[in-house]
């Protein structure tokens, strides 16, 4: 919880957690332990569109209207174009790229060298 140090009390809830893909399938729901500013981190294999909060009558949540049940939001999701195992491929070049062409370099100052004895 970010704000737990500011807070006079602890507290937390227990929701049930839904996660939508763009067809409207569910890709993740299970029941996760939260407070206003908790903030939490699921690794997903398909691609998140919308994210719901399920929250029931024994949970203490003030909603706009008494007969919604639940929070959504839609999720905006970059997409990960240049990244490969979430490296930047530039990263990749510094760190693979440039040493092997300094390698090369080298190899090749060193045969000429070898050449000319």
């Amino acid at each position: 919880d970010q704000n737990e140090t500011i807070n006079d009390y602890s507290y937390s809830q227990q929701v049930m957690l839904y996660v939508y893909d763009s067809g409207d399938s569910i890709i993740y729901s299970d029941y996760v332990w939260i407070n206003s500013t908790t903030t939490i981190v699921i690794p997903l294999v398909d691609i998140p569109y919308n994210v719901r909060l399920e929250y029931d009558q024994d949970v203490i949540a003030q909603l706009g209207d008494e007969n919604i049940t639940y929070i959504e939001s839609l999720v905006d999701v970059e997409e990960e174009k240049g990244k490969i195992f979430g490296f930047d491929v530039s990263l990749l070049l510094i760190f693979f790229v440039v040493p092997l062409i300094y390698l090369i370099y080298k190899l090749k100052i060193k045969q000429k060298r070898n050449s000319k004895n």
